[in-house]
């Protein structure tokens, strides 16, 4: 199901069934961010998560069949950067799928939540270097760091994973135009508020 929210647009299913030409305008987005499960143990909560919300269990995707898909989407429907943030475990899986695809992967450390490490991967099929905040914590004021550093080169990003929000909010916030996917309807649905809301 695809909802529009002004100029935004959203989309309420599995990112196994999502065709990047029924959501993106031609088919493309300017950038990616997403910060989507950090394995099977994260995709089966959601899924679990989801099941309780609607009494529907969605299908399940495995973590590197949703690796690859996350490869494709980008090959294929983002212009130039892509930005995953991903556990420590699950980001080598990223990078081995992406690099013989992309002009330029790169991974960089951060800290996520209390502390916990994680990976940045960083896509750029231009091969420019995206400018990055020094520092990578997690949470809406990183995402807001990076797509500050990009927004003059980009006025669309993606999140197959959009969770609750933050791509969506960072992106109201440079007058960038956001396109999601989500599993869980109740998750969505925040997302969709803060559309509405414009802030």
């Amino acid at each position: 199901m695809i909802t529009d929210v002004g100029k935004h647009r959203v989309r309420l299913g599995s990112i196994a069934s999502l065709d990047p030409d029924s959501l993106l305008p031609g088919g493309r987005v300017s950038m990616m961010f997403s910060d989507p499960p950090w394995g099977n143990s994260y995709l089966k909560m959601f899924a679990t998560y989801t099941e309780k919300a609607t009494g529907v269990r969605p299908p399940q995707i495995e973590f590197g069949d949703m690796v690859v898909r996350y490869a494709d989407i980008i090959e294929s429907s983002v212009e130039d950067y892509a930005f995953i943030e991903m556990g420590a475990d699950g980001a080598g899986a990223f990078e081995e799928e992406l690099t013989p695809r992309v002009e330029s992967v790169t991974v960089r450390e951060m800290t996520y939540g209390k502390g916990r490490p994680a990976r940045m991967i960083v896509v750029s099929k231009s091969g420019r270097s995206p400018a990055m905040p020094v520092e990578l914590r997690g949470g809406l004021a990183m995402v807001v760091g990076i797509l500050q550093g990009v927004s003059g080169e980009c006025d669309s990003v993606l999140d197959p994973c959009c969770g609750a929000g933050y791509t969506a909010r960072a992106a109201m916030r440079f007058g960038m135009t956001f396109y999601g996917n989500e599993l869980n309807p109740a998750r969505l649905k925040k997302t969709v508020a803060y559309l509405g809301s414009g802030k």
